[in-house]
This record gives structure tokens, sequence and C-alpha cells, in this order.
């Protein structure tokens, strides 16, 4: 295996690690509450405040997964950690969205 995969594959276990604490932190009870109320808060411009908080975390989840390659690697996101990163989205929708639906019907 030479440097480059090495590399890939460090970048790719801490953005594990990463997207597991992210995702921990947005879909914690205290931090879902506090988005709900606020999306509830703009309800007149808002014809969804479930998809309003799903777009939301994803867009939080999204901004600071970015932010934190960018200021851990010193560069922006490649498009294969992107591409990762998506996947990952793909695939804790269902629970995004099942812990969105707990809280924005309250």
């Amino acid at each position: 295996m030479g440097e480059k995969e090495d590399a890939e594959i460090i970048v790719e276990t801490l953005l594990k690690g990463l997207i597991v604490q992210l995702f921990d932190q947005l879909l914690s009870e205290d931090a879902l509450k506090s988005t709900v109320t606020m999306m509830k808060a703009l309800k007149p411009a808002v014809s969804s405040v479930e998809d309003a908080v799903f777009g939301h975390i994803i867009g939080e989840f999204s901004a600071r997964i970015k932010s934190s390659i960018s200021s851990a690697l010193k560069r922006d996101p490649s498009e294969s950690e992107l591409g990762f990163i998506a996947d990952a989205i793909i695939r804790r929708s269902i629970e995004i969205k099942s812990e969105v639906r707990k809280y924005a019907n309250l």
C-alpha cells in the first residue's frame, strides 16, 4: 500500500468518527428541541416543520464537517470525501427523520 492509500484510509477513519460525533450532537434531545422550537417560530414561512428541521440538520452537519476537514487538513474536502459524507447522510436519513418526527410533533 502506498502513502496515498494510507492517507486516504486515515482520513476515512477520521471522517467516520467525526460523522458519528456530529450526528450525535445534532440529534441530541436538547439540540432537536431547540431546532424544532426555532422552526415552529418560523411557521408562517415554513410549510413543514419536519422538513425544515431535517434541512437544518443536514445543512449544519455539512457546514461543520466541511469546516472540520478544512481546519484539520488545511484544504477543502476532496470529491471522494464529499461522496463519503453524502453516503453517510443517506445511510442515516431514516434515523434523522425518525428523531425529527419525535420532537416536531410535540
